[in-house]
């Protein structure tokens, strides 16, 4: 059976592997998010960074200028007055710009009896060409115009932590890495491969990476043992 004696063993070390990966990972980026000079970097690796994490953040502020943009004047809209047209199941706000916002609704039927509930599920966003802008997840029944304030408060913040990053481009070690990276110099670190694109650069990151190292170790012995075993 899959399950059962030496195959379950290997599979849950293998889970145990995987997740370590992940664990350490997390250790690592929030160890370069406490201090960016605990780690160096390939300078040909950091400067394709750079130019990547460029192009990603000009598209990306263009897109949530005009996701704010849209949000705002819908909410001038609301309270101007105007309301949302059902069209197909789906309300739209018609904007002056052309501009649109979509708010689609999930009917929601809760134990016991009464009507099903309506849920704001997703709100779409349409430029004057008619060009999508994005679908903005929303977990919970809002009135609509709460639903665009929130929406426009969450994208702000986070444009306003994208700018924060942008004017680290032209620090020594600017702030151009993800938990993604970290999750990868994380994997090439417990399973000993070292490209030597991001390395270690500070005591506590060093001290991790031994402890890491010894885990992954740790896990091959057991795996040995169990298929030495059999």
């Amino acid at each position: 059976m899959l399950l059962h004696g030496h195959n379950l063993g290997l599979i849950l070390t293998f889970i145990s592997f995987v997740v370590s990966i992940f664990f350490f990972g997390g250790l690592y980026f929030l160890l370069y998010k406490k201090e960016r000079t605990y780690f160096s970097y390939n300078s040909e690796i950091l400067a394709r960074q750079i130019g990547d994490f460029r192009a990603f953040a000009h598209e990306q502020l263009k897109l949530t200028t005009s996701q704010i943009q849209i949000l705002r004047e819908a909410i001038a809209a609301l309270d101007g007055g105007s309301t949302f047209v059902s069209i197909n199941g789906v309300h739209i706000l018609l904007l002056s710009s052309g501009a649109s916002c979509e708010m689609e609704y999930e009917a929601i039927k809760r134990p016991g009896p009464g009507p099903a509930h309506q849920v704001l599920t997703k709100t779409t966003l349409r430029d004057s060409r008619g060009t999508d802008l994005g679908t903005l997840v929303v977990s919970h029944h809002q009135e609509p115009k709460v639903t665009c304030v929130t929406l426009m408060n969450r994208i702000e913040k986070e444009r306003n932590k994208l700018a924060d990053k942008i004017s680290t481009l032209g620090m020594e070690i600017p702030d151009v890495w993800s938990f993604w990276d970290f999750l990868y110099f994380s994997a090439i670190t417990q399973t000993t491969v070292g490209y030597g694109d991001i390395l270690p650069n500070s005591t506590p990151v060093r001290i991790l990476v031994i402890f890491q190292v010894l885990v992954g170790y740790a896990m091959l012995i057991v795996v040995l043992n169990i298929v030495l075993t059999q």
